[in-house]
């Protein structure tokens, strides 16, 4: 095996665009995506795109891009930096819900974990079931 370089790395990198920057894009000929779909020559990207655009890369290369709302994926809450401490201020609407995220989690793991496992106690090499 050789060593790994920088050039064995690829990048996979996801982007969530709202329709503004890109709505009066239009392009002189027909493009063709990945998926197969064609946008025709003169079509302005908000017809093709209107809730947003998705693009997936691998490097330099496009994967594929759809119609998706970043707000289906992502949530946002305000951000304020605040001195002393590396929680900002405006994260407690995010905090909250993973909170709750985290307690259902954990009642979860709680009953799984003793109920997953048979008991019993060994005496005298003869094992004993618990009732």
């Amino acid at each position: 095996m050789g060593e790994r370089n920088q050039k064995e790395v690829s990048e996979f990198c996801q982007a969530w665009f709202d329709p503004h920057p890109y709505g009066n894009i239009s392009f002189q000929e027909d493009i063709k995506l990945v998926s197969g779909m064609v946008i025709t020559k003169g079509t302005r990207l908000k017809e093709v795109f209107p809730d947003g655009l998705y693009i997936a890369k691998n490097g330099e290369n496009i994967l594929d891009v759809w119609n998706e709302s970043k707000n289906d994926k992502w949530a946002i809450c305000p951000y304020v930096t605040r001195l002393g401490t590396l929680v900002g201020g405006g994260t407690s609407v995010a905090h909250d819900s993973q909170d709750i995220i985290n307690d259902l989690t954990n009642l979860k793991m709680a009953y799984l974990n003793p109920e997953s496992l048979s008991k019993f106690i060994v005496i005298t090499n003869r094992p004993l079931t618990r009732p």
